[in-house]
């Protein structure tokens, strides 16, 4: 079994360090203990090893667990600095800051393409000696009033109180037991579930189990092209309301999952995830499959992107399959960014 371990900076205030133990042997997704910094209540996630899609570099996010007890006037924008230390040669260290604003649909905040995995080995000094991946962020909080400890403590005591069911079913979910009574199935995988909780928390299965058809009796239900890594995000989401910080490669088919799910919150969490995790090596591909979904609030909002951020910086190569694929769009951007139409 893996273990994980924290331990505080110098920093008191600011700082905490976290030791990822035995990281090799890590599979999904890594959380640290709650802890305090600044005067708030944080914790740390870490996508540490490849799924399906072939990710290809540790993924490190920041969230504020206590966002939903928190009132809004009081929800932290923080500026961060998150660290994977180098123990051979300590100046090699990868840093990478941020500033975000913490809200109660978006709790996590961080950075999907942290360190190459393949730099993630002793030899390159990533991890210590003893396979253990060390991670340090400091945080410090935008000026507003300050959380009292006292309103810490209340906060962390409310957010425990809130999650107490939250983690029961989760851990439900991550350990069926004899209560399951349906198994679904997706890209060669299995996954025990409880019918119950499915169509009491998704619309899609409480459809399937009512019409009378085979899948609404059956042990076992087939998911065809879905990708089992999404279907296992979307099932913590339906279990526990939770939707983990998702690596870059999974946001589009957990997203599709999610609209062939009808589940609505989910979808507008990851679009705007797609939306901000855009890029000039990306934004082509996201506008031709946002367009392809019929997704237009996503779409336009990629547009404005493109033609305030991106236009300038998207390869020839690129152009050229927006081109092919999807000459209307092509033209409509091209007539935009020459001023004859607004967006």
């Amino acid at each position: 079994m893996s273990c994980m371990a924290g331990k505080r900076g110098a920093d008191a205030d600011r700082t905490y360090e976290w030791e990822i133990r035995n990281f090799v042997s890590m599979d999904g997704s890594q959380v640290s203990d709650p802890f305090t910094a600044d005067a708030y209540f944080w914790r740390l996630q870490c996508y540490p090893k490849p799924n399906t899609h072939s990710q290809s570099h540790v993924s490190l996010f920041l969230e504020y667990p206590a966002a939903s007890v928190t009132p809004t006037d009081r929800l932290p924008t923080a500026t961060y600095t998150l660290t994977i230390v180098n123990h051979k040669q300590p100046a090699l260290s990868l840093s990478k800051s941020c500033t975000s604003t913490y809200t109660r649909e978006a709790n996590g905040w961080g950075f999907r393409e942290m360190l190459p995995l393949t730099d993630a080995t002793v030899a390159k000094g990533f991890l210590r000696a003893d396979g253990a991946l060390v991670v340090r962020v400091e945080i410090k909080v935008k000026d507003k009033k300050r959380l009292s400890d006292s309103e810490v403590a209340s906060l962390a005591k409310k957010c425990k109180a809130a999650s107490s069911v939250t983690t029961d079913l989760l851990t439900l979910l991550q350990d069926p037991g004899p209560a399951s009574d349906l198994t679904l199935t997706a890209g060669g995988r299995s996954i025990p579930v409880h019918r119950a909780i499915l169509a009491a928390r998704c619309d899609f299965f409480k459809t399937m189990f009512a019409s009378g058809f085979d899948d609404s009796t059956s042990k076992q239900v087939a998911m065809p092209d879905t990708d089992p890594d999404a279907l296992q995000l979307l099932l913590r989401f339906i279990y526990g309301g939770v939707l983990d910080s998702c690596p870059q490669a999974l946001l589009k088919p957990a997203a599709e999952l999610a609209d062939r799910l009808r589940l609505t919150d989910a979808l507008v969490e990851l679009e705007d995830c797609i939306l901000n995790g855009t890029g000039p090596e990306s934004i082509v591909d996201d506008m031709l499959w946002a367009e392809r979904r019929g997704s237009s609030k996503l779409s336009k909002s990629l547009q404005e992107a493109y033609l305030k951020t991106h236009v300038k910086k998207v390869s020839e190569s690129a152009l050229a399959t927006l081109a092919e694929q999807n000459p209307k769009l092509m033209a409509r951007l091209c007539i935009i960014s020459l001023g004859r139409s607004k967006p």
